[in-house]
């Protein structure tokens, strides 16, 4: 939820030592002819920033931007903005330190999610009591992936976005929606 925090740059050198988390991408669109262009943008941006944020990263290398506005008429049509880019973090979370953290430990419990539907303006949040049963951790260029099951999921690859004491949380996305949820180590 603090995506608020996240940059976006569309110069290259401002992502230089900046770990590659991967792409982002977000569209919007107004909800009638009349929408304000400059609203719908506002809400495309919010979008990449919330994208960015639920796998970890906290700046955007913006790579592609098409808006149009309204066209009002028989064959008008809605304000639109897509937005791609290139997510990076700062930081990642330690391979060897989670390890520690979790020890021999496979069973736990997804506690928290975090959605974002490729239509949807917001990320929407729900507590949750799912099973996640880890089988593997995998250290790929410094990015962390957990080869695990989650309950009710047909994804059995999830990134690793950071951890604390109590709690870790994955990232990954089915079909078109993003989710992160937040895994209880108690």
């Amino acid at each position: 939820m603090d995506y608020n925090n996240v940059s976006i740059t569309t110069v290259e050198g401002e992502v230089k030592g900046l770990y590659k988390l991967g792409d982002v991408s977000s569209k919007a669109k107004g909800t009638t002819k009349l929408s304000s262009e400059e609203k719908v943008k506002e809400r495309a941006y919010r979008k990449l920033k919330i994208e960015a944020a639920m796998v970890g990263g906290n700046v955007v290398l913006l790579t592609n931007q098409v808006s149009a506005g309204s066209k009002v008429g028989y064959f008008g049509s809605k304000a639109a903005t897509n937005l791609t880019g290139i997510c990076y973090s700062n930081t990642l979370p330690d391979y060897n330190k989670f390890k520690q953290l979790i020890g021999s430990k496979s069973n736990f419990s997804a506690v928290k999610q975090f959605k974002l539907y490729a239509s949807d303006s917001d990320v929407s949040q729900s507590d949750i009591h799912k099973s996640f049963t880890m089988h593997n951790i995998i250290n790929e260029n410094g990015i962390v992936y957990l080869e695990a099951d989650l309950q009710d999921e047909h994804i059995s690859k999830f990134q690793l976005v950071n951890y604390t004491a109590d709690s870790f949380s994955i990232a990954y996305q089915n079909e078109d929606t993003s989710y992160n949820i937040i895994i209880s180590l108690k």
